[in-house]
């Protein structure tokens, strides 16, 4: 059961795991907690492109949202939150309400398939999680993101010379983006179609 004071003793847990003054052990421990890791689904792990000068490796995990509990976000690195629908956070990016990473805004993109978390999870069993490693590159003065299933993505690895492509609309469920990029300030999925060449 939430209340202002388990709140309040779980954010000081909290702070005192992003010092390293205490471990998540010690806080399960001191709690009496029993943790369900058996409902915890390995989703995806991402590592930020070679080309950023601060880069993160992040595995994304799944699990039911348990009856009677409130999510709370760290006042750091999130600074804000908000339950919404996968199609609708996608929309809010493209409008530029919502500003989306890469790694979250293709987690919704492939989340927004589902109806249901029941379908969600019965999907992602036996699922492979092997690490995505985007390109980050520069193609005719436009910041693209290249993902590890874009056909082209082994060329921009290599640095083989890459014609320029057009981007003419946003991606939307069921397509599969292969690619992002930045327009004013935010990420957008594109779909390739024509080649300029």
């Amino acid at each position: 059961m939430d209340s202002p004071g388990v709140r309040h003793r779980f954010q000081h847990y909290r702070d005192l795991l992003l010092k390293g003054q205490a471990t998540l052990i010690n806080i399960v421990r001191e709690e009496r907690l029993m943790l369900a890791l058996d409902q915890l689904h390995h989703y995806a792990h991402w590592i930020t492109p070679v080309a950023r000068a601060i880069r993160f490796d992040t595995h994304f995990f799944l699990a039911r949202y348990p009856a009677g509990q409130e999510a709370a976000f760290d006042h750091r690195e999130a600074t804000d939150s908000v339950w919404i629908a996968p199609e609708k956070a996608l929309e809010k990016n493209v409008d530029g309400t919502v500003i989306l990473s890469p790694p979250t805004l293709k987690t919704l993109e492939e989340l927004s398939q589902f109806q249901t978390i029941d379908e969600l999870l019965a999907s992602s069993q036996g699922r492979d999680v092997s690490a995505i490693l985007p390109i980050l590159t520069d193609v005719s003065g436009e910041m693209l993101i290249i993902f590890p299933w874009d056909e082209e993505y082994e060329k921009f690895k290599t640095g083989e010379a890459i014609r320029h492509t057009n981007y003419v609309r946003p991606s939307a469920c069921p397509d599969k983006t292969t690619r992002l990029i930045m327009k004013k300030g935010r990420w957008l999925p594109y779909i390739k179609t024509v080649n300029n060449e």
